[in-house]
Parts: structure tokens; sequence; C-alpha cells
């Protein structure tokens, strides 16, 4: 009964059947065969999800209950966002909230709400995407519904991440928090120690040291309740914090954690593909430092994926190809020198802003500071006023160790 993506018999660097719809393998050309395997997996892996989710969306009518009925395209719709293909989501999941509003169903409701906000808030619309987690949110509150609203709570927060609002981030992190100590919800304890602290860290409320013991607790609470996700999440934070920090051989080391986690990590969750970047940044400031702990050839690896395959897929997530091109631009800077990475830093601005991801904006003028020197002192100055703006205390603290006046 439902339309579904048909796979074709077309070899992609020798990956048998791989689907037509997949539209990022087909890019991976020259990148090993480590990633034709990666996508053979994926491939089978979506057969079994579009099959499971067709069956509970054929099987629900013959309950007669319009609730079972939501559920099963709000199933849809959530199997539809982790293969990165929004728009059929946002489909499905706005479907499933009419569903729910016939059988008057609030559960029901509340959750195809929350799987439409957020396919809207990762195809970058984050006001639209927010308002619709709030609604959520308040549906979950006065239904009584504790599990969904941690998630809820998770995923409206992120949002305020994604647009730099991070104090406002920090609180909803905070009541997710609270809500799992309570209710002894240990994978949501360790979501909140990913997200919150490092939110205070990136704000000046939290020191170095204190943000390192919130994120390694993370990972310890994620690694009890099998949640690799959030291990992820929590890695990425640490090769930020060890940038931020200047911690050279730290960075190197945990660029290469992080890589392999996401690596192994097949699922396209739009927020952790953005470790591939954080693994890249990370490779490349201790590229740029002269780390010695890990092999150079080992960074260039990192850096060259991330940004690859962050561009490519930046198609479905539109706040991943600002960063990918800036860290294509840094690594041109590096390799070419300023001459060759200037248009690139200029395009990669223009990206930036035209998306209501205000920290990515501000990181791509403070990369074009610190690799062009011939405009720094206009990109520098972009760059702060926006950290000011969000009240990045973290960021200009490191402008100032960087780039002193």
């Amino acid at each position: 009964r439902l339309p579904t993506p048909s796979p074709t018999t077309q070899a992609v660097d020798g990956c048998e059947g791989a689907s037509d719809w997949f539209c990022w393998e087909r890019q991976l050309r020259g990148m090993g065969d480590s990633n034709c395997r990666a996508v053979r997996r994926v491939i089978v892996a979506r057969q079994k999800v579009i099959w499971a989710g067709v069956t509970a969306i054929n099987m629900a009518p013959q309950f007669r209950k319009g609730g079972d009925v939501s559920m099963a395209y709000s199933f849809y719709g959530v199997l539809l966002f982790g293969m990165g293909r929004l728009r059929l989501s946002e489909t499905y999941s706005a479907k499933a909230v009419v569903l729910a509003q016939r059988a008057g169903d609030p559960v029901a409701e509340a959750i195809a709400r929350m799987r439409l906000g957020t396919a809207v808030q990762f195809g970058n619309d984050l006001v639209r995407g927010q308002k619709l987690l709030g609604e959520a949110v308040e549906q979950f509150r006065a239904i009584g519904e504790m599990w969904e609203s941690q998630t809820c709570l998770m995923l409206h927060a992120t949002g305020y991440f994604m647009m730099g609002e991070f104090r406002q981030a920090e609180v909803i992190y905070d009541e997710m928090g609270r809500h799992g100590a309570e209710l002894h919800m240990v994978m949501h304890q360790g979501w909140h120690q990913a997200w919150a602290p490092f939110c205070r860290y990136l704000l000046g409320d939290l020191d170095a040291e204190s943000t390192q013991r919130a994120l390694d607790l993370a990972i310890e609470l994620s690694a009890g309740a099998k949640d690799v996700a959030n291990t992820v999440a929590a890695l990425q934070h640490m090769a930020n914090l060890a940038v931020r920090e200047g911690q050279v051989e730290r960075a190197a080391e945990l660029a290469v954690r992080t890589h392999a986690a996401v690596s192994h990590y097949l699922v396209l969750v739009p927020f952790l593909q953005r470790a591939r970047l954080d693994a890249a940044e990370a490779a490349l400031f201790a590229l740029e430092q002269g780390a010695v702990s890990v092999p150079a050839r080992t960074l260039r690896r990192i850096v060259r994926h991330g940004y690859r395959v962050g561009g490519v897929i930046g198609h479905m997530y539109p706040f991943l190809k600002g960063p990918s091109m800036r860290i294509h631009a840094r690594f041109v800077a590096l390799n070419q020198g300023e001459q060759h990475a200037a248009p690139l830093f200029r395009d990669a601005i223009a990206v930036a802003e035209s998306t209501p991801n205000r920290w990515e904006t501000a990181q791509v003028w403070y990369d074009a500071a610190m690799c062009l020197p011939s405009t720094r002192t206009t990109s520098k100055a972009e760059a702060r006023k926006r950290f000011e703006a969000m009240g990045a205390v973290a960021e200009l603290r490191r402008m100032t160790r960087e780039m002193p006046e």
C-alpha cells in the first residue's frame, strides 16, 4: 500500500544491490573498501526497516483503532528519519498527527508531533521545529507520559543548541536530567551528562576539568545502558573540549576515537553525523600544531573523510554543509596556503550565513581569521561579535589565546 523507494541492481564501488535512493553512497568513491562494506550493511538494514515499517502500517488498520494506525505511521516516519529521508519522514509524521487527532488519542498525537518536529528541526527549519517540539513537550506533561517526554526534551534542547542558544539548551537538558534521576533512567542521565555540562563550559560556567569528568561519566552511564549513540556524542564533545583548550596530543587521540565510534554507528542520526566533523576538526588542529602521538597520515585521512562525507550528507542535513566547507577550506589553507583557501572560505561563509546555526557561522569567521592573514582583522571582528552575542565565553578565551591583540 505504501510507495517505497525501489532498489536498483546498479553496483556502486563494488556494493552490489546499491539502492537508487541512498543518495550519497555513489559519492564515496576512492574512500576505501571499508566504506563499501559499510554501505552494503546499511543497504541490507534499510531493506529490513522498510519491510518492518510497511508491515506495521498495513497491519494497524486491522485493529480498527486510529491511535494504532497513527503509531504505525510515526514508527515508519522515525525509520525514514534514521535513514536521512527527512521529507518523507515529515510526510508520514504529519499524517500520524492527523490520524491521532481524529482518533482522540493524546499519547499517539504527542509522539507523532515529536517525530514531525524532529524531522523539521534537522531539516534546519529550527523555528518551526522548536515550535512543534515545544507543543509535544507540553502534551507529554499534560498526559503524564515520562519516557517519550525525556526524548522530546532532549530533542527540544538540541534544537536550541543548534541555534547557538546555549543557556536555553542548558535549562532544558537539566530538566531532562532531573526527570532521569527521579525515574532512575540511566540512558537519559547519560544524555544529560553529555550535553548540559558542555553547554556550561561554552558559557564559561564550568571549567575544562569538571567538564571532562562529566563527559567521562556520560560514557560510563552510556556503556551501562548500551547506548552507543550517546557515547559518540560524549566523545565529540571531548574532542571539541581538547581543541578549545589547546590540548594537541589529546585532540589527536580523540580524533581517532571519535572517528572510530561514529564510523561504527551506521544509523544516520543527524546530530551524531556532526561527530565526523568534530573528529576531522580535532585531527586538523593536531596536524596544524604538529602532534606526534598519531601518525600524520592517519590524521589526514580522518580530516578528508570528515569533510567529504559531511559535504555529501549535508545535502540531507543542511546544518552540516557549512562546517564541512569550513574544514575543507582550513585543510586547503594548511596544505596549499591562503591564496587557494580564500575562495573556499568565502563560499563557506556565504553558506553559513544563510543558516540559523549561529555557532557554526561564528566558527567559520574564526577559522577564516586564523587562516587568512590578509582579512584577519575583519574576520576576527565578525567572529567576536557572534561569540559575544551567544555568550560563548570559552570561544572568546580561545580567541584571546590563539589570536592575541
